[in-house]
């Protein structure tokens, strides 16, 4: 049965969040990261690999700044010296999708493909790539690929743009399954119920998302639950 919920359309957005530092990295597991304290005296010396994870962790801040600018080019810096690192090809595919330069960034997600086929972000990107162009049974056979918490959300937002809006709680059951503490399964489920009309539902789930996304510091999360005003 197809369907479609009544009140806004679907998202044009899909969850396509660029890897995040490790938990050691970051200040602690779902912590927001900290600067590195760097001690008084003669520095030790310094390794190629050295410079590349800060490299790699200067390009992620610059891109929870949105600076994607600056972020590209610390991207593009490390994959001068390093060409197949993965961290960097598929974060850099995202910002140029994000900048809207979507050939250079399937260019990117497929390359990283190539090098890891199972790797996870960067199905996701080049799904969500696809779904922008209106591909939509391309993006479902990458998003099906990928198989996580977060193409399980995406595949949810491609049924919702579909009008199958039947599919999409089962799809976020199944994404909250993989992982109970991803913020953004209850993120969607509060707009789709909002535009449902469902407004009691709609304030507890954007109550628990923003508890969530906090939890794991998701900047851009926090930020687009802040403008949104509430059920109303």
């Amino acid at each position: 049965m197809r369907s479609s919920p009544e009140g806004p359309g679907a998202p044009q957005e899909t969850k396509e969040v660029p890897p995040q530092p490790k938990a050691s990295e970051a200040g602690g597991e779902g912590g927001s990261p900290e600067p590195k304290v760097v001690p008084r005296g003669r520095p030790g010396p310094r390794s190629p690999r050295r410079d590349i994870e800060e490299l790699l962790r200067e390009a992620w801040l610059a891109v929870e700044r949105q600076e994607l600018e600056e972020a590209l080019r610390l991207y593009s810096l490390i994959l001068r010296r390093d060409p197949r690192n993965l961290e960097a090809l598929v974060n850099r595919g995202v910002v140029l999708k994000r900048l809207g330069r979507l050939q250079e960034a399937e260019r990117d997600l497929r390359r990283a493909l190539e090098i890891s086929p199972g790797e996870g972000t960067a199905l996701n990107a080049l799904g969500a790539l696809e779904m922008e162009r209106g591909r939509l049974a391309e993006a479902e056979e990458l998003f099906r690929r990928a198989g996580d918490a977060t193409a399980m959300v995406n595949l949810a937002l491609l049924y919702w743009r579909k009008g199958e809006g039947d599919k999409v709680f089962e799809l976020l059951d199944r994404a909250t399954a993989l992982d109970p503490e991803d913020p953004y399964p209850y993120y969607y489920r509060a707009l789709l119920l909002k535009g449902l009309g469902r407004r009691a539902e709609t304030e507890v789930l954007l109550q628990k998302a923003q508890a969530l996304a906090r939890q794991r510091g998701n900047v851009e999360l926090l930020r687009r639950l802040g403008g949104l005003k509430g059920p109303g």
